[in-house]
């Protein structure tokens, strides 16, 4: 019998078909940004199906090399979406210069466990924090900007995953940094909850498109 963290790791797992359901039902209307965002989300949920696997499994050492190879992918994406959701050209310098340090972060990162093995997980403990960080705030400096300059920030679909994007960032970083521990084991959970809420407010931002076809259909 499955414990209630399984469970929940399963609807964290699964919840990502929101988000992907509405954003194929809305996809003529799609902003290159959010279709690029969505193929992003559909990688996510093949990945966590086949971390997921894994584990059950006892394939860890597999789960722990894509779940590496992910993080940096969501890393990237994260900072990508920011910088095109931004009409601030400082910003965007910013941010693709954020965009390049973490990808050589990470490659330093990957070098210096593969040469120090027992070091494999940096990823998780250095990594993720770090990138995080960078994302929550760039995408609540971005938040600022969107409410600042529109009427009418709420319905727009940037605004939503932006929110998103810094919901998760901002407070699952401090159990990424501790899921090599057992405490950190332990508030997995917690990590798949903030997940399930991020997927709901991408779910709200790829909804808004298919609001926005009906209404023009």
């Amino acid at each position: 019998m499955m414990t209630v963290d399984e469970w929940i790791r399963i609807v964290s797992i699964f919840s990502i078909l929101v988000p992907l359901s509405f954003g194929w039902l809305g996809w003529r209307n799609l902003d290159k940004g959010l279709r690029y965002f969505w193929v992003f989300l559909l990688f996510a949920f093949f990945v966590d199906l086949a971390i997921w696997y894994c584990l059950r499994t006892g394939n860890n050492e597999v789960a722990s090399l894509i779940y590496s190879l992910y993080s940096l992918t969501e890393a990237l994406v994260f900072l990508a979406f920011i910088r095109y959701s931004s009409g601030n050209l400082l910003l965007k310098r910013f941010v693709s210069l954020m965009w390049v340090l973490t990808l050589l972060h990470w490659l330093g990162l990957t070098i210096f466990s593969l040469v120090k093995p027992e070091s494999n997980f940096l990823i998780s403990a250095v990594f993720d924090p770090v990138y995080q960080v960078i994302a929550a705030f760039l995408a609540g400096f971005l938040l600022l900007e969107i409410v600042e300059k529109n009427a009418h920030p709420l319905q727009k679909s940037a605004f939503w995953i932006l929110l998103g994007i810094f919901f998760y960032c901002f407070c699952t970083f401090f159990i990424l940094g501790l899921a090599n521990t057992l405490l950190g084991q332990q508030m997995w959970w917690l990590h798949n909850i903030f997940n399930i809420t991020a997927y709901g407010l991408y779910a709200v931002g790829f909804s808004l498109v298919k609001n926005r076809q009906n209404e023009t259909g």
